[in-house]
């Protein structure tokens, strides 16, 4: 038995497995052969990164009661990936599969694949082609108006991945043009991603003209990563049943009233961002979040600003043990040079803002 993790933006002619998962079990790789050695990393951050060994002969993969056969598996430490996640594996749909309509129920929260020879699509689906490109991950073009809280309106009209191993509603990537209109927009959350930002911006939308959402949430990207300019992740996708009919080479989408939103409580707001100094250390403030609120901005922090220490810690002396106690602090003291002079700034914070998304 393996906690395996469904991901519909992985790859679809191996799956991974954790490198302590296979110190449990050795004979996962007893009989196979190393094909090369490489590194794993996530689409959306290059820093989440990993040494992966790759494998010929994979062990047969047994999903409720069919047997999946794919033509390679890779080993690599996927907890540096993913976080500190209960995972010995992920896996998307062979991509040899064409005889099975892969089924996924968020309506009551299971996996299951059909025949296609005796299934028949529900009658309430909204059907959607599959682009030309499925060897990696699955692609529809769907159009979706948007309505901001400002009352501005947009329609989406692209193909977007599928992409269930992200949490999000919509993902707007680096460079797409629907950027410069949110970033119009005055009503952005920003969150923290890695050292960096992305933006969200809760939208009514329309999809098809006619099936109607409330509280989607569109997030934007303003760096370059490996992910495709569109992507619908989990939470725009629990609000239907999805079917993977790959033998007709088309995806539909069963609304249901049993909609839940997928949440990580450890996500934080975005505030201030930093870059190195040339002692190497991340002291230069680079970035301030612009959004009412943002303590820092309300604190008098300027672009350029140089941070010498936080309270009491000097910042070439301060660990992540050491700043442990700010994440709950009240109050944050900096120490600061701004052109050429000392001085101090105090960071007040209201705890009782929601974290999380």
């Amino acid at each position: 038995m393996a906690n395996m993790m469904f991901d519909s933006g992985w790859h679809r002619f191996k799956f991974d497995l954790d490198s302590a998962f296979c110190s449990e079990h050795p004979d996962l790789i007893a009989t196979s052969s190393v094909m090369n050695v490489g590194v794993n990393n996530s689409g959306w951050t290059s820093e989440f990164r990993t040494k992966s060994t790759q494998y010929t002969l994979p062990p047969k993969m047994k999903i409720g009661e069919m047997n999946y056969t794919y033509s390679c598996f890779s080993v690599s430490n996927l907890k540096r990936i993913w976080g500190p996640l209960t995972v010995d594996g992920i896996f998307n749909i062979p991509a040899d599969d064409s005889t099975h309509v892969w089924e996924l129920n968020f309506e009551h929260n299971y996996i299951e694949t059909h025949s296609v020879n005796n299934f028949v699509m529900p009658k309430n689906c909204f059907i959607f082609p599959l682009e030309k490109d499925t060897s990696l991950a699955f692609s529809i073009q769907i159009p979706i108006q948007i309505q901001c809280a400002s009352g501005d309106t947009l329609t989406i009209n692209r193909p977007f991945v599928i992409d269930t191993g992200a949490a999000h509603d919509i993902c707007l990537m680096y460079q797409t043009p629907e950027l410069q209109f949110f970033n119009k927009q005055q009503d952005a959350v920003w969150l923290q991603f890695v050292d960096r930002y992305c933006r969200y911006y809760t939208v009514q939308a329309t999809m098809c003209d006619v099936f109607q959402m409330d509280s989607v949430r569109i997030y934007t990207y303003d760096f370059p990563n490996n992910v495709p300019g569109y992507v619908l992740g989990t939470n725009f996708l629990k609000r239907f049943n999805v079917y993977f009919d790959l033998p007709n080479r088309r995806i539909g989408l069963q609304p249901h009233k049993n909609y839940q939103r997928v949440v990580n409580p450890l996500t934080k707001r975005y505030y201030v961002g930093t870059r190195n100094d040339s002692r190497g250390l991340p002291s230069i403030v680079a970035k301030i979040a612009d959004y009412p609120g943002n303590p820092y901005q309300e604190a008098g922090f300027r672009l350029g600003d140089m941070v010498t220490s936080v309270d009491t810690v000097k910042l070439e002396n301060a660990t992540r043990e050491a700043l442990a106690y700010l994440q709950d602090a009240d109050s944050i003291t900096y120490s600061i040079i701004r052109d050429g002079k000392p001085m101090k700034i105090t960071v007040y914070f209201d705890r009782s803002i929601p974290q999380g998304d």
